[in-house]
């Protein structure tokens, strides 16, 4: 009984497979016997050509498209705030006046290294960190 459902499987997977022009009529008929040679028969996986592959990056890019637009909306209503006098922009003032009334030269100081840690010539040594990394990892296609 389970090989005759194996085999009704089988025959409709080459039957779809030959509609949707994945394989060629040679092959449907080495598909039919390779199930009966093998131990343990498994129908191939076959996909229509309008399916997107298993492997595809479909599921990121669609991720990424909801964090920009949750990030969008955030900087929106973080810039609706400020133009409307809302308490983010109180608290905003009363940090600043916070860090003003304690202000010393070695907080300052420390404050200038974490502000330059940003900067062009920082971001330029990053980069050239980064590309040097990647040549010694061979990943030349990631220099693009």
């Amino acid at each position: 009984m389970v090989e005759v459902a194996h085999s009704l499987r089988v025959r409709t997977l080459r039957h779809k497979s030959l509609e949707w022009g994945i394989i060629e009529q040679s092959q449907a008929i080495s598909i039919t016997l390779k199930p009966l040679l093998m131990e343990n028969p498994q129908p191939p996986h076959v996909f229509p050509q309008t399916h997107l592959p298993q492997d595809s990056f479909f599921w990121w890019h669609i991720l990424g498209l909801l964090v920009l637009i949750a990030t969008g909306w955030l900087f929106l209503g973080m810039a609706e705030d400020v133009v409307s006098g809302d308490p983010l922009t109180l608290v905003d003032a009363q940090l600043a006046a916070w860090f003003h009334a304690h202000a010393t030269s070695q907080f300052t100081q420390f404050m200038l290294v974490v502000s330059n840690l940003q900067g062009i010539r920082a971001m330029s040594i990053y980069a050239l960190l980064l590309g040097i990394f990647l040549l010694r990892k061979k990943q030349r296609y990631w220099l693009l």
